[in-house]
């Protein structure tokens, strides 16, 4: 029977807490490096070697799948947002569904709802009539009553659109998206009400569009999908990029009405973020990272500097706070080009999630993401963890023998997703390879699930948390990868990710130097509590004199006084006994002066208030007369 939601996962998981502090590494370390091919437009359909697949026997951890797959490649690059929480307390979630490889003629996409009560069975089958992939998903309608899914089909090398007006239920209508020409594929959707906003990208080289080589388009329909009023085109400002984008390096914001982002960019280019703030009709060009490698340089091979550069990964997300400002967070690496052989390396242990906020001058140079840098200007946002505490990582690893999964271009911090809520308070989740747990079927680390928090009422971020642990969990020696978080939330944060026993991935054409076995593919949903991301390890019950809370119990108002000897930002949040999220609020508190809380709306009853401090995060019982 499949567990709904894993409220207050702290409790049933044991999540690990780890310190902002990053581990030191010897010099040597940095000149690590791993050789792969230049792929600079990749297209994952089938896999490039004939390893026989194999099931694993049992699944594991069904108290939280919602599906199963073998097509074990959810993305090139960007990580879509596959999981939606409606406004009523259900959710949505795709994935690329297959089972019979090595061709996978069913491939289409796997569609799961949570109805508030519980999860649809595991899908047996696609949505679509036709063989597609990349299911892109998101709310259809007033007041989100539908549902879309755009996903693409790599024999008619065009998109499919299927909607219906009340999620979760009903007959899906499939139309074709119209397209002048090329072979448009790698969608990503966001919507706003009716209004249905696509990114999609081309991999014919002979395709040109205002200048742009095997361009990437945006479309645009104001009537759920019914017509298309902007059809095929590069959006004004992305022309300059001649040799164009690949696959999957794209990534959207959720709209705030007519207000629209994406963020675009890969290892060998810049990192654009594109807004509009009239749903598409024109757009700023804004860099966010100026590559000092440029991408026309690929055609020729030729390129202007033989030393290494600091350059993103090509794992891209963005989000808009409450004010509509722009966040981008992306993955970043050291990378050497070697254009003879057409070949580069990269080095695994110099990664790191960069955060850049609307407003931040561009970074640029062969530095500029030098994740030495990146941290003392406070931008290097999360990092391997020393997870065994010998103050090393990555110990064992054996250069020219162990093998970092390669999902795209990823490095061993990256895939990172980001939502915002209405307090302005960022949350990032990401995967990260497991410095002390090694798979001896591919010799590749495994990756486990992170997430942090950033508190805009503090200006912090917090604590690194593994969402997916060892024991009781049976999470280790497990891969989880690929997580798409929802960019809506209540008091509990929604993602899904695939599971499994190998790590790495089978459909993966750059796996060398190693090839990963086939396998039977878990897709989970797991919910976290938006508090369990904390700011502080400390975690104090407040008997002690540090706060007091009076009267207890409370009736219309009770009154928090701090002691400390200087002033504190605090952020309080107040949950009912169920774990619901049902009232918050910010104030600096000063030693001797109390704060005066309104507690007229809540109902009779207990309830847990937390506080969250620069100095801590503090929790206490209260009882509502």
């Amino acid at each position: 029977m499949k567990k709904l939601l894993l409220v207050g996962i702290a409790a049933a998981l044991s999540l690990s807490t780890f310190a902002q502090s990053r581990p030191s590494l010897p010099s040597n370390w940095r000149n690590i490096s791993i050789q792969r091919k230049m792929e600079v437009k990749p297209l994952v359909e089938n896999p490039s070697n004939s390893v026989v697949l194999s099931n694993n026997g049992s699944k594991i951890l069904t108290d939280l799948e919602i599906g199963t797959t073998t097509y074990d490649v959810q993305t090139n690059d960007c990580m879509d947002s596959r999981c939606y929480l409606f406004p009523d307390g259900t959710v949505g979630a795709t994935f690329t569904f297959g089972v019979a490889a090595p061709s996978w003629p069913e491939r289409g996409t796997g569609y799961n709802y949570y109805d508030g009560t519980a999860w649809l069975p595991d899908p047996t089958a696609r949505i679509e009539t036709i063989r597609t992939g990349w299911p892109s998903y998101a709310p259809l309608g007033p007041g989100e009553a539908g549902e879309v899914v755009v996903s693409h089909s790599g024999s008619t090398n065009s998109l499919y659109m299927n909607t219906r007006p009340v999620k979760g239920t009903g007959a899906w209508t499939q139309t074709a998206i119209p397209k002048a020409a090329g072979n448009v594929l790698w969608p990503r959707i966001c919507t706003s009400g009716n209004t249905i906003h696509i990114l999609a990208n081309d991999n014919d080289t002979n395709i040109v569009l205002n200048g742009m080589k095997a361009p990437t388009y945006y479309y645009r329909s104001q009537d759920g999908g019914a017509t298309w009023d902007i059809n095929q085109v590069v959006p004004a400002g992305l022309e300059t990029y001649t040799s164009g984008f690949g696959g999957d390096q794209y990534a959207w914001a959720k709209p705030q009405g007519n207000t629209i982002a994406f963020v675009i960019g890969e290892q060998y280019s810049d990192i654009v973020l594109m807004k509009s703030t009239d749903a598409g009709t024109t757009w700023t060009k804004t860099i966010v990272f100026d590559n000092p490698i440029p991408s026309e340089s690929l055609s020729s091979m030729t390129f202007p500097s033989t030393d290494t550069a600091y350059v993103s990964d090509g794992h891209l997300a963005v989000e808009l706070d409450p004010s509509g400002n722009a966040h981008v967070v992306f993955g970043t690496t050291r990378m050497l080009w070697a254009a003879a052989d057409g070949s580069y390396n990269y080095f695994p242990v110099v990664n790191g999630l960069c955060m850049w906020n609307e407003g931040d001058p561009t970074i640029s140079g062969l530095n500029g993401l030098n994740t030495d840098d990146l941290y003392n200007q406070g931008k290097l946002v999360a990092w391997v963890q020393d997870r065994n505490g010998d103050n090393v990582v990555f110990d064992n690893y054996v250069s020219g023998t162990t093998i970092f999964a390669h999902y795209g271009t990823a490095a061993p911090v990256s895939l990172p997703q980001i939502s915002i809520d209405s307090n302005g308070d960022i949350f990032i989740v990401y995967t990260s390879a497991v410095e002390d747990q090694l798979d001896a079927t591919s010799n590749c680390y495994y990756n486990h699930l992170w997430g942090r928090k950033y508190s805009a009422a503090l200006g912090q971020w917090g604590l690194f948390r593994e969402l997916t642990p060892g024991n009781p969990g049976d999470y280790d020696y497990t891969e989880q990868t690929f997580p798409s978080l929802s960019k809506t939330m209540d008091n509990l944060l929604h993602i899904i990710y695939m599971y499994d026993l190998i790590a790495g991935a089978y459909v993966e054409p750059f796996a060398s130097p190693g090839t990963i076995a086939g396998s039977q593919n878990v897709i989970m949903y797991l919910t976290l509590d938006k508090s369990d991301l904390l700011l502080s390890s400390k975690n104090t019950d407040l008997s002690n004199s540090k706060v007091n809370i009076y009267p207890n119990p409370v009736t219309d108002f009770m009154d928090v006084d701090f002691s400390y000897n200087k002033s504190t930002p605090v952020t309080m949040n107040i949950y009912n006994a169920v774990g619901s999220l049902v009232k918050t609020e910010k104030f600096t508190s000063e030693r001797g002066n109390a704060t005066h809380i309104n507690t007229k709306d809540l109902s009779t009853g207990i309830y847990l208030v937390k506080f969250e401090t620069l100095t801590g995060t503090f929790s206490k019982k209260i009882i509502k007369n």
